[in-house]
């Protein structure tokens, strides 16, 4: 087997799975170990997220009290995690764990 060393899970796997799909299409196969604990990791990420704008929504819902401020500045938190993927794509940083909490 090849040197993986430097390579992305995420990426080395997927080749993985494409082969043992042409291969052997019968066969189920089931993915553990750090692959499984990076995607568990990544949608418990996703559900905080969500949770998080709700809650920042609710507060300035309070805080204003009224629905045109809060809706006033959502559309500018989108630009925000765009302005971040453009940082990694820049960097040649991947997105993984660490850039996904900062």
């Amino acid at each position: 087997m090849p040197n993986r060393v430097g390579r992305i899970l995420t990426a080395c796997l997927r080749r993985v799975m494409a082969g043992l799909a042409r291969s052997a299409p019968s066969i189920r196969v089931d993915y553990g170990g750090q692959f499984q604990e990076q995607h568990k990791s990544f949608r418990d990420l996703v559900f905080v997220l969500v949770l998080a704008i709700v809650l920042v929504f609710t507060v300035l819902l309070f805080e204003f009290g009224g629905f045109s401020a809060p809706f006033a500045h959502a559309p500018f938190c989108p630009a925000l995690y765009l302005r971040s993927f453009r940082g990694l794509l820049l960097t040649g940083a991947t997105f993984n764990l660490s850039s996904f909490m900062g």
